[in-house]
């Protein structure tokens, strides 16, 4: 289980990450029935990509996260108030219960007695809980099995977590919630090798982490050596994003 020591080691790369699009959060803000009086819980929120994307439909957003440096990193916006804490061993109770929750990618860490005793003190009776992902495919790309290839000499193993495992239904279920509704968009996205770069190292865990660590010149200069004889010629490589969610609400 990632930690968050681990969580905190890549706090100054994680804004590399693939971004959420503007249309996302209009989307989703519609399917909760946002307003200018609901108040959000960004659980596990890392810099705040979630509260400050829905900032501006709703109130007010708690977002709450175990890691100091994440938040030392924290996306400043009105309305957002930053809470430190480890939802794994410490309670929250919030100063109100809040119409709904969002969670991103971290739902799998949360564990399961942890989000149901999170969800009766802090949602309210009728709110929803709001499950997303955002990645950007690359996998069809000619130049894929290059870069995996390199990052399994850096350590990297494994293949990424299972849309089973980001959806969090399980988890969901013992809370007494199931999925309700969803949204899906995506489209086609250029980025440049740098952006490659910093994006590999917001997902440095484990033996990656380290070994890449010990050796960023050498792993960025390889790695614009396996990818750059396919980019376009205003030097830029494609994928696609893709931003999705799934919306839980009360068993009745």
């Amino acid at each position: 289980m990632m930690t968050i020591e681990a969580h905190s080691q890549i706090a100054d790369f994680y804004k590399w990450r693939p971004a959420y699009a503007p249309s996302f959060f209009a989307t989703a803000a519609q399917k909760l029935g946002l307003t200018a009086d609901s108040c959000l819980l960004d659980l596990c929120c890392g810099r705040g990509e979630l509260a400050s994307g829905f900032s501006r439909f709703c109130g007010g957003v708690y977002a709450v996260d175990g890691s100091q440096r994440m938040l030392d990193n924290s996306i400043a916006m009105p309305g957002i108030t930053y809470l430190l804490h480890d939802v794994n061993n410490e309670d929250i109770s919030l100063a109100k219960p809040v119409d709904h929750i969002v969670i991103g990618s971290a739902i799998h860490w949360v564990e399961p007695q942890s989000l149901e005793r999170l969800v009766k003190r802090n949602l309210k009776p009728q709110g929803k809980v709001l499950v997303t992902h955002t990645l950007m495919t690359i996998q069809n790309q000619p130049w894929y099995r290059g870069l995996a290839n390199l990052n399994a000499t850096y350590g990297k193993v494994g293949a990424s977590r299972s849309v089973k495992e980001l959806g969090g239904a399980d988890r969901l279920a013992a809370c007494g919630f199931s999925n309700v509704d969803g949204l899906r968009l995506g489209g086609p996205a250029t980025f440049d090798v740098e952006y490659l770069y910093r994006s590999q190292l917001s997902y440095l865990y484990g033996g990656f982490y380290d070994r890449v660590s010990a050796d960023l010149e050498g792993y960025r200069k390889r790695l614009a050596d396996t990818v750059s004889a396919h980019c376009n010629a205003d030097g830029k490589l494609s994928g696609t994003l893709v931003n999705w969610g799934i919306v839980y609400g009360r068993v009745a």
